[in-house]
């Protein structure tokens, strides 16, 4: 009977050990992945990355695709022979490129970027569900990364006034705006 038992077991933790071997990507693996795409095959020195979302969240709206929808918003924003460009990522979304309207904020971004993921929130607090704002900026060699959660602007957040002239959040509110635009 032992024996029997012993051979389930191992047959039981050889599977689970087989499942961990499985890759999942998520919606940010992606974005990553087509920017290093971008830098290495169309030349773009550098891709931002601008994320909007929420944590822990519940999304009613339908999904109608065959994917989990994350509920971020994900942007990618680069430059390639003189032009300007932005791409929606999504596991629903259509893989459209555009043209990026506003090539001066993505030039203001990259001149301050030191200042941007440089930038020093402060609170006392933290909230299990938040908004959130995420730049990444990668390129061939580095990627800078800052990550922004919206209770930092909280009224009753004593740090509030510093929070909001940080350079991070000034540009993702740019950032928010363009995309918002209609």
């Amino acid at each position: 009977m032992k024996t029997i038992f012993f051979i389930f077991l191992l047959i039981l933790s050889a599977g689970y050990a087989h499942g961990q071997e499985i890759i999942h990507l998520n919606i940010d693996s992606i974005a990553e992945a087509q920017s290093k795409h971008l830098i290495t095959e169309k030349k773009a020195e550098q891709v931002l990355i601008y994320e909007s979302g929420c944590l822990g969240c519940e999304f009613l709206r339908e999904v109608d695709c065959n994917c989990e929808d994350s509920g971020s918003d994900i942007y990618l924003i680069w430059a390639e022979g003189g032009k300007y460009f932005t791409k929606r990522i999504g596991c629903c979304i259509e893989d459209v490129v555009k043209e990026f309207s506003n090539p001066t904020l993505f030039k203001e971004i990259l001149s301050n970027k030191s200042k941007i993921f440089g930038s020093q929130f402060k609170t006392e607090y933290e909230e299990i569900h938040h908004g959130f704002e995420k730049l990444t900026l990668v390129s061939a060699d580095r990627k800078q990364e800052i990550y922004i959660e919206d209770f930092l602007f909280a009224k009753d957040n004593k740090y509030r006034e510093h929070n909001l002239k940080q350079p991070a959040k000034v540009y993702t509110d740019k950032l928010s705006k363009e995309f918002k635009k209609k």
